[in-house]
C-alpha cells in the first residue's frame, strides 16, 4: 500500500472453516512431512514463515482470521473489496470500474484439480 496508494486491494474471502476445509485437503499434506526429508523451499517457508511451524487446525484458522481482520482494518474501505467465493464478476468489475465480461465467471483451483495437478507433477 505504501508503494502503491492508489491501488485497490481485493481481499479474496471465505469462511475460516472453508478455507480450512480447502488447505488441509491440498496446501497441509504438502508442508506437513518428515522433518528430515529435504522439502522444496517454498514448503519450509510457508511453514516457518506464514504458520510459525505449527500447523494446527486451530492456530492455522486463528491466523487465517487474524489476516483477514488486519487487511479489513488497514485498508481504507474506498480501497478494499472483499470479495466472497461464489461473487462472480459483479462487484469485481464494479469495483475496478471495468465491464462484466461476456464468459461466465472462472471456477478452478478446486481441491480436486489441485491434487490431480499435484500427482501429475510428481
Amino acid at each position: 500500500m505504501t508503494a502503491f496508494p492508489e491501488a485497490k486491494v481485493l481481499l479474496t474471502y471465505r469462511t475460516a472453516e472453508s478455507w480450512w476445509g480447502s488447505f488441509e485437503k491440498t496446501i497441509l499434506p504438502l508442508i506437513s512431512v518428515d522433518a528430515s526429508v529435504p522439502q522444496p523451499k517454498g514448503s519450509d517457508m510457508i511453514s516457518a514463515r506464514v504458520f510459525g511451524g505449527r500447523l494446527e487446525r486451530d492456530h492455522c484458522i486463528a491466523l487465517y482470521e487474524a489476516n483477514v481482520a488486519r487487511v479489513k482494518r488497514e485498508v481504507p474501505a474506498e480501497r478494499l473489496l472483499v470479495h466472497t467465493i461464489g461473487d462472480g464478476w459483479e462487484p469485481l468489475c464494479e469495483f475496478l470500474n471495468l465491464p462484466v465480461p461476456s464468459v461466465a465467471y472462472p471456477r478452478s483451483n478446486s481441491t480436486d484439480d489441485f491434487n490431480r495437478e499435484r500427482v501429475k507433477d510428481k
